[in-house]
């Protein structure tokens, strides 16, 4: 059994501060030869999160969501995930709804990333990574 301090009482800082707390992991991108952390998302995050995935299902809602509806939730899931070693946000949702344009492969393994510090579940990855197989068919709109 745990030993539990009696007295050590929380005051309104540490628990307003609780952010340190987010578990966070290391990825590796080997295409970039380096790694970043991400982390898993926040209470507020996730309420977020699920309202764009409610949104972009209500606006596909007599047919399955698009390969591109689908990215831009992973970039959404990167913005609000992929951090410093503090926990620092690295990507405002704009900047990394601007690596849809990047590599693939980048996008794929900081998204399942994410997922999986967020305990997203085994399936709901399998179903993003082909969607993401989806994506990589579609003819590019690069300049």
């Amino acid at each position: 059994m745990t030993k539990r301090k009696q007295n050590n009482f929380l005051t309104k800082a540490n628990l307003l501060e609780q952010g340190n707390l987010l578990k966070r992991d290391v990825c590796y991108i080997e295409q970039l030869n380096g790694s970043v952390y991400v982390q898993e998302l926040c209470a507020y995050d996730i309420l977020q999160y699920k309202n764009e995935i409610t949104r972009i299902q209500a606006e596909w809602a007599d047919s399955e969501i698009t390969p591109e509806a689908s990215l831009e939730l992973m970039s959404y899931l990167v913005s609000m995930t992929v951090c410093d070693a503090k926990g620092v946000l690295l990507f405002t949702r704009q900047e990394a709804k601007g690596m849809i344009r990047g590599s693939l492969t980048v996008l794929t393994q900081l998204a399942n990333a994410a997922m999986k510090v967020c305990g997203i579940s085994q399936d709901a990855i399998a179903e993003a990574q082909e969607k993401l197989k989806k994506a990589a068919d579609l003819p590019s709109t690069s300049n």
